[in-house]
């Protein structure tokens, strides 16, 4: 691990050196090099981009829980279950450990990212083809030193000084989402600019981006005022303040039983909540990425080979985004273990060598057995569903899947009688199938029929989430 630096809690400006001598590269640009509006608006734009991955892999350390109350947060995951997780894993002797309950807000700034990539797209698009800046050596510079900058004070100030132990996931990826709102702001206004203002308008450009930059590294020390109190997102104090919640009690007892969970079936159940259930609202606005990048990034005379790896680009960016959520729903039950320990029903995470949580057998409730999961189906396995705690800390749990579900209801004396279930419907399958392949159908005349609109498949690609929930619905009939 980098070796500790001064105090936390402590402002020092030559710790801002590295951020500050990269903002001055676009300044010589604008003032030297006679940098046009475009020029500096790709510079800041991939700088923005850039930032946001690197906040979710600071995330991923912070060692605070996020507060509770979410909502009023630019990036929020209220509906995550995986927040709740307890305990840590370490993946290198020299880096802090990973929390899992931080993957939903790295997962969130990815997509986060998407939405600013199409929200900058849109307001800079009459620029023309940005693509033609990036060919120009000094723009290359400027970008390498604004990146180098970030980099730098990731591994000086977050991990060498372990700013990550007094930090929540939700004020990491706060910070920089509001910074992201000034800057799409002044991103709009540059391009609108009147030549004859010049580099008087570029240059203020410039510092204002300085003192943003400033501000934020102010703020995520507790300094600064008004300006820097919203751009760091959560008081400061709040955050540090927040003790890491402790694991549930359990009883001081060796386990009688112990019931694994069947990891293949976990990990097919994962995937299928995610394929039919977040991935759908995905597609329409990495579509409506790959068009704007295709249009203004490329211009009208890209070459086949620069589409062709932009639209790898984005369904490799698909991927990414998809396997976030496969990997969130298989952290929260693959390597879990459910123990018989005295009178209490502890799930345990082997994984992590933590419990996540514990109630008492006799006060188990709401037991039903889950009927519409393909992988149980698929793997012969069984989920069931219980209710834990009361008022505020009622909470409805998934127990499983298991290979031994007989073992599991008599172990923990759980009222089902019968954990068999029913056959699937074929016929409801069928008309799935048929559904999907018109769908496609559908598509591929949007696409390549002259007779249909061009806005035809638009359409199409943002009603995806609404067809294919549609259809999920109606296989579900089918159990």
């Amino acid at each position: 691990m980098p070796s500790p630096g001064p105090p936390r809690g402590t402002t020092r400006p030559l710790t801002f050196a590295p951020m500050f001598l990269a903002n001055l590269l676009p300044l010589v640009g604008v003032v030297w090099l006679d940098w046009s509006a475009e020029t500096l608006v790709i510079i800041y734009v991939v700088e923005v981009l850039v930032v946001f991955p690197l906040a979710g892999l600071k995330a991923l350390f912070a060692q605070q829980p996020p507060k509770e109350d979410r909502e009023s947060g630019v990036i929020s995951v209220t509906e995550s279950d995986l927040v709740d997780k307890h305990g840590s894993v370490t993946i290198h002797e020299r880096l802090p450990p990973v929390y899992p309950r931080n993957l939903p807000f790295a997962s969130n700034v990815i997509a986060f990212t998407v939405w600013v990539a199409i929200f900058v797209g849109v307001a800079i698009s009459g620029l023309g083809p940005l693509a033609d800046a990036v060919h120009i050596p000094t723009v290359l510079v400027a970008v390498g030193g604004l990146l180098i900058g970030h980099v730098v004070e990731l591994w000086r100030e977050y991990f060498g000084q372990r700013r990550y132990e007094d930090v929540s996931p939700y004020a990491v990826v706060e910070t920089p989402a509001r910074q992201a709102f000034l800057l799409m702001f002044l991103l709009i206004v540059l391009p609108q600019t009147q030549p004859t203002a010049g580099t008087f308008v570029l240059g203020a450009f410039v510092f204002v981006k300085l003192l943003v930059d400033w501000s934020g590294f102010r703020a995520e020390r507790g300094g600064g005022g008004r300006l820097t109190g919203w751009l760091s997102g959560p008081e400061p104090d709040a955050e540090a303040s927040a003790a890491a919640p402790e694991p549930p009690s359990v009883p001081d007892a060796d386990p009688s039983e112990v019931v694994a969970t069947s990891r293949r079936s976990a990990a097919l159940a994962a995937a299928s909540a995610a394929l039919t259930k977040r991935a759908p609202f995905h597609v329409p606005y990495l579509f409506v990425l790959w068009v704007l990048v295709s249009a203004f990034g490329l211009g009208g005379d890209a070459s086949p080979l620069a589409a062709l790896a932009v639209t790898g680009i984005i369904i490799g960016l698909f991927g990414v985004i998809v396997a976030g959520d496969v990997l969130e729903e298989i952290l929260r039950h693959d390597a879990m273990e459910y123990r018989r320990c005295g009178d209490h029903l502890v799930a345990y995470d082997t994984r992590l060598e933590t419990p996540q949580w514990a109630a008492p057998v006799d006060t188990l409730r709401g037991v039903d057995l889950v009927c519409d999961r393909f992988a149980d189906r698929y793997y012969g396995t069984r989920t069931v569903t219980v209710t834990t705690g009361w008022g505020d800390s009622e909470t409805e749990r998934l127990v499983g899947p298991v290979d031994d579900p007989e073992t599991l209801v008599a172990a923990f004396e759980l009222p089902i009688s019968d954990t068999d279930l029913t056959p699937f419907d074929r016929r409801v399958g069928a008309a799935v199938v048929a559904g999907a392949v018109l769908v496609v159908v559908a598509a591929a005349a949007m696409a390549f029929l002259p007779s249909v609109p061009p806005g035809g498949l638009f359409y199409l690609f943002f009603l995806f989430p609404v067809v294919a929930l549609t259809l999920r619905g109606v296989w579900r009939l089918g159990y």
